[in-house]
């Protein structure tokens, strides 16, 4: 026990640098410097577990009369002690099943979200923004750097499509009250330039997409996204109507010249809002991004980008520079971090519960040589050992099962906050859990159960 704890404790310690490589959200990142604590804590509870579970045999063996031990010689009878083992494999394999259930339900829930149309690609994209200062007075004061470093970017090898935007998938976005039908409705707003929809392979469903004639001094336009085109002209043809809106650098009117394909904006799994795009010509913002479709690997882009804002303005850096794709994934880190997390755990609960089980099982054949010499020599063959013997295991695999459903369903309950697509208890991770637990406790058991099949009878009835 002493070893044990000390070892755990030290390799504990040893694994906690390797956290890293499971992408933890901030709150587990920040939390790592009270991290020995918890070590040192939990290093005492395993000493204290092995204290613990030494007590019950050393008091059964000393309240043991000398002469019935003498008198039993080898022999070992059923009862308690076989009882106590079975009830403790069976909870041990009850905490295999939480931990397998609750993995379970965040990889179905990781699978489902990941699944959900985006109505974007965001394969090939990587994306930046710019220090640009902001001016109070003059909020688009960098409208001159964001074009010419636009401009340079296109021409760079590699580089498919470009295009500036106000807001990114994912990344932040805005909302502007709009009234409809004597409702306000929050529509997302964003503010693009020509070439945003081919860059995300967002689909034009109906009119056309921005173009340079969409300028300054021009008619005001708008594109809008399916839903919204269904929810304010439905049955109707959006394309040409004109509406205002309540923003002072933006009121209108605007004409609708194009339905895009509605785009997920906001995370995975969310309802899909109206959404509306303005021309960045004529409706200029601060604080835009430079997304690009690349031909490889799009964090490679990261150099050539820096050197052709560098070419404009070497005093103005790069703000957040990565792949659109990991945007996304960050999107979803407490998932897939828990995800992980659980996997890794029920995997050791697994590999745990199954040295339990081989443990256990062969004690039980030991205890039960002359039994099994006496089945054989009896007529009993192989199979027939074989079969008690992983009998015994099934009935501490089924007895683990059935505890642990109760626990498995109060954890993903626990958990269903995260969850995505999948209900806490979800039936089909539970049948699939239990069906790998039993299948686990049997393949543990399957090694003595074959010693014990070849155990011959005459050497076992000698050595009683």
């Amino acid at each position: 026990g002493v070893a044990g704890g000390a070892c755990g404790g030290w390799l504990a310690w040893a694994l906690l640098g390797s956290l890293r490589w499971l992408h933890p959200p901030y709150w587990v990142r920040t939390a790592h410097a009270g991290a020995g604590i918890i070590v040192a804590a939990s290093a005492a509870a395993a000493l204290a577990a092995g204290v613990i579970a030494s007590l019950a045999p050393a008091w059964r063996t000393t309240r043991r009369p000398v002469t019935e031990a003498l008198n039993a010689g080898g022999a070992v009878t059923a009862g308690g002690p076989e009882r106590l083992r079975g009830r403790l494999v069976a909870a041990e394999l009850a905490m295999a099943l939480v931990l397998a259930v609750s993995a379970g339900v965040l990889i179905r829930t990781v699978a489902e979200l990941t699944s959900q149309p985006l109505g974007f690609n965001a394969s090939h994209v990587f994306t930046t923004g710019f220090g640009v200062p902001f001016n109070p007075r003059a909020p688009t004061a960098g409208q001159r750097f964001y074009q010419s470093v636009l401009l340079r970017v296109r021409s760079l090898p590699g580089v498919k499509a470009a295009a500036l935007t106000g807001g990114l998938p994912f990344d932040g976005y805005a909302f502007v009250p709009m009234t409809l039908r004597a409702q306000v409705v929050d529509t997302v707003v964003n503010y693009v330039t020509p070439g945003y929809f081919s860059t995300l392979g967002i689909t034009i469903l109906r009119g056309r997409g921005f173009g340079p004639e969409d300028r300054s001094g021009m008619p005001d336009v708008v594109i809008v996204n399916r839903t919204m085109a269904k929810e304010f002209w439905p049955g109707g043809n959006p394309l040409g109507r004109q509406f205002t809106t309540k923003l002072k650098f933006a009121p209108g009117p605007f004409t609708v010249v194009g339905v895009a394909g509605d785009a997920q904006v906001a995370a995975y799994g969310w309802k899909v809002r109206p959404e509306m795009y303005f021309s960045e010509a004529q409706v200029p913002r601060a604080g835009l991004r430079l997304v690009l479709k690349t031909a490889g690997d799009p964090a490679a882009m990261l150099r050539p980008v820096r050197a052709a804002a560098a070419s404009v303005d070497r005093d103005i850096p790069l703000v957040d520079p990565q792949p659109l794709s990991t945007i996304l994934i960050n999107s979803i880190t407490r998932q897939r971090f828990l995800m992980k997390l659980l996997a890794i755990a029920a995997g050791l609960g697994l590999l745990l519960a199954m040295v339990g089980v081989y443990g256990a099982v062969g004690t039980w054949t030991a205890e039960r040589t002359r039994e099994v010499g006496v089945r054989m020599a009896l007529g009993a063959d192989r199979g027939a050992v074989l079969g008690l013997v992983l009998g015994c295991a099934a009935r501490w695999a089924a007895a683990g099962a059935v505890i642990g459903v109760g626990g498995a369903w109060l954890a993903t309950w626990v958990l269903r906050a995260y969850l995505f697509g999948v209900k806490p208890g979800d039936p089909v991770t539970l049948a699939v859990s239990a069906a790998l637990l039993v299948a686990a406790a049997l393949a543990a058991a399957w090694l003595p159960a074959r010693r014990a099949a070849g155990i011959a009878p005459a050497a076992a009835l000698r050595r009683e």
